[in-house]
């Protein structure tokens, strides 16, 4: 619809349309703005949220102008200088701590990850990977010295030790999470919706953070198929959030300028999961760049992972653990143009596994909800069950005692250099014999598997884990598996043309670059990541001859998994939980008849809405009664019954001026209440808000569905060129009515 310059003028002369009307008090005090209301009440103006709603964007920035207005009028030289670059001692103190936290969890889950297996001889604090050869000692053959050492029965008790251990630090895993819900699973998911703007308290308290901490300790010690990614996010964004609250400075007190710099932080988390600075900074970008400008994200997220990342570098006491520069290119080991062709299989391969994953993933996280989720004592047999079996299934293959990162290293390094004989015996191609690699094939094979169904069980259970570590792993195992069967070919039929420019000891094709790929793939095919995905492989691996390979797996995976599924495992696990979170450029998924549907077909009566008039009164009773009768979110204002459309009052707030109001002596619930400013009786113009975004009824649903994912707002209210209500349309509304067919859609 288009408007003419009267009907325009009808429209904007109470609501402004696609604006934000400066309405806030210049009297600005500790980021909080006080108003009065009436001559009987006051109330502070600071718009107040209920959880599980979502921020006024607009609303925020516009404060977050006048504090600092308020500041550079009125502040002293020395608070003029320092509140704008307070956020910088928040992010630079914040990253710090983070680098200084991983450095103890990596140190601490590996030290407890080997003690299940034995220790170092003379060298207790010593992890196993740093024990000289022939200093590491099982505990089956320490307790009982006076067996012989290769007997069968030390076999059998090692491994009872390693359950036992294991299920110690599965249950303090367990119980640590139970008790602070919010620290279980990864975290990534709530908080792409949490810095989209919605409010979910106690998320980021620093209890859940430290509770987390613990727990993902535990769980990595366990040998549990979950990453220790997901779970570095959501604590450096706890940890931001703390010092937030602890550090003088403007961010605090403002919802959209706080996300700003959580954000920010979250860079961090993946820069030092992966030990990839670039890739935690695309990181955000990729997942958290829905409601906040690249320019609020790039410069500080570059600090913070830089500062993380050089702290952490600078305080790890042992390198082994860091991935980095694991598959090194050489100038006679490069890839030929003829690979190209299984390149793009591997990648289609890794889009149609991920999308396998995460479908896996939510329909055994569904199994579990029913099983397992009715009491704490299910919940812990539930991990018991897991990290038990976890144990015995890996315990007699040859990836025995490694933790993920261990095994993925293991898996992108080549022959010449790996130190784990499964994958270079002398049956895996490294002698004349080249009969068929069975036994490798059979491992990385059993292995996979193994990860695939115990990583899609595990991730979403009731203790801290990541999606994107085992996605490395489980893809680096497909891909190693397939790179292993191309290069006994190869060493096989070194004669054919597609061989011909193998260099002169028949070296050309490389399992471990296509363990590489195959990683890269699966994690795209996950978690529909792309750049990221491609900075972190080239940080981890340091193999920039092989960008182009890389990239070619990422986009068949992109694509494979838009033609399957379009979500990623993220989207999937916040539909999982009735968050209402609305996907960016949905338009390559859905009908395409919602373009032609217009939000006015769609809409309630009017007369079926709980509307409030300015020129009725009403009591605190009546309005108490529908609050506690109808799930509302909000009244629309009218200026008279039928008349113009002049605001809207949240629910929350108003049931919170309610409450004060009974506070007073005196007002009990038949008192009278008017929006009426001169009226004598009390007053709720305070909680109207006016400022509000209006759209026309005739707005396509397609495209109001876009207006509600960019400006991330809880409703949209729609008036005709008269200013009269319409309709409205809330955030669950669009998105039910976004994912009904267009046929379903024709019949309401």
């Amino acid at each position: 619809m288009r408007l003419n310059d009267t009907d325009l003028d009808i429209r904007t002369q109470k609501i402004p349309v696609l604006t934000y009307n400066d309405s806030l008090d210049n009297s600005i005090e500790d980021s909080t703005i006080e108003s009065t209301t009436t001559s009987k009440t006051s109330r502070s103006t600071r718009k107040r949220y209920r959880n599980k709603t979502f921020i006024d964007w607009i609303y925020e920035y516009e404060l977050a102008k006048h504090v600092k207005e308020t500041v550079t009028k009125n502040g002293s030289p020395l608070l003029q200088m320092y509140i704008p670059k307070s956020k910088w001692v928040v992010l630079g103190i914040s990253s710090v701590t983070m680098g200084v936290l991983v450095v103890l969890i990596d140190f601490l889950s590996l030290w407890l990850h080997d003690k299940k297996y034995g220790y170092c001889s003379g060298h207790l604090v010593t992890i196993r990977s740093n024990c000289e050869e022939g200093q590491w000692k099982g505990w089956s053959q320490t307790i009982f010295t006076f067996m012989n050492s290769d007997t069968v029965f030390h076999g059998i008790g090692n491994l009872v030790i390693c359950l036992v251990l294991s299920g110690i630090f599965a249950t303090m895993a367990v119980l640590i999470t139970t008790k602070y819900s919010f620290s279980a699973h990864s975290g990534i998911a709530e908080l792409k919706i949490i810095l989209n703007g919605l409010i979910i308290n106690g998320f980021l308290n620093i209890e859940v953070v430290l509770s987390k901490i613990f727990g993902i300790i535990m769980v990595v010690a366990a040998g549990i198929w979950a990453g220790k990614d997901g779970p570095l996010v959501h604590i450096s964004a706890g940890i931001c959030n703390f010092f937030l609250t602890k550090i003088p400075n403007l961010h605090s007190q403002n919802q959209a300028l706080k996300r700003e710099l959580i954000a920010a932080t979250t860079a961090a988390g993946i820069a030092l999961a992966f030990n990839s600075p670039i890739g935690g900074i695309l990181f955000v970008f990729e997942q958290f760049s829905g409601s906040i400008g690249i320019h609020s994200l790039m410069w500080p997220g570059f600090v913070s992972s830089t500062i993380a990342v050089t702290v952490m570098k600078a305080l790890h006491p042992f390198d082994d653990i860091i991935t980095g520069n694991l598959f090194v290119v050489t100038e006679d080991k490069n890839w030929l143009n003829v690979e190209l062709i299984p390149f793009i299989f591997l990648g289609c391969l890794g889009g149609f596994l991920g999308v396998l994953f995460n479908q896996l993933n939510i329909r055994l996280q569904r199994f579990r909800v029913v099983k397992f989720m009715g009491s704490r004592q299910a919940q812990l047999l539930d991990v018991l069950a897991v990290c038990l079996i976890t144990v015995l299934l890996s315990y007699g293959n040859s990836f025995s005692g490694l933790t993920l990162t261990e095994m993925t290293s293991a898996l992108f390094t080549d022959c010449s250099k790996s130190k784990y004989g499964v994958l270079c015996g002398a049956s895996t191609l490294q002698s004349d014999n080249l009969e068929f690699p069975w036994k490798l094939c059979l491992v990385l094979l059993s292995t996979f598997c193994q990860g695939m169904l115990l990583s899609a069980y595990t991730v979403g259970g009731n203790i801290p884990g990541g999606i994107l570590l085992p996605s490395l792993t489980i893809g680096a195992l497909v891909g190693r598996l397939f790179g292993t069967i191309l290069k006994y070919y190869q060493l096989r039929y070194p004669s054919l043309d597609i061989f011909m420019n193998c260099n002169s000891e028949g070296q050309c094709i490389s399992p471990g670059s296509y363990a590489v790929i195959g990683a890269a793939s699966f994690l795209t095919g996950v978690t529909r990541m792309t750049i990221t995905v491609i900075a972190i492989m080239m940080e981890v691996t340091g193999a920039l001859t092989y960008v182009l390979p890389v990239m070619i797996g990422v986009l068949f995976s992109i694509l494979t998994n838009s033609i399957l599924s379009g979500k990623s495992s993220y989207e999937l696990w916040l539909k999982l939980n009735d968050y209402p979170y609305l996907r960016p450029g949905i338009e390559e998924f859905v009908n395409p008849d919602l373009t032609r549907i217009p939000c006015h077909r769609l809409f309630k009566p009017t007369n079926q809405l709980f509307v409030i008039c300015k020129d009725k009164f009403v009591t605190v009773n009546d309005i108490c009664d529908i609050l506690e009768s109808a799930n509302v979110s909000g009244f629309p204002v009218l200026e008279k019954e039928g008349g113009k459309f002049i605001g809207y009052i949240s629910s929350y707030e108003l049931q919170l001026e309610l409450d004060k109001l009974l506070d007073i002596e005196g007002v009990d619930r038949s008192t009278a209440v008017t929006l009426n400013p001169s009226s004598s009786d009390y007053s709720l113009e305070g909680i109207l808000e006016t400022n509000l975004l209006i759209l026309p009824p005739e707005m396509d649903l397609l495209t109001c569905y876009d207006f509600f994912q960019k400006m991330s707002t809880s409703i949209a209210i729609f008036c005709d060129s008269k200013n009269q209500l319409v309709g409205i349309f809330s955030r669950v509304d669009i998105i039910e009515l976004v994912e009904k067919s267009g046929v379903e859609l024709e019949r309401l």
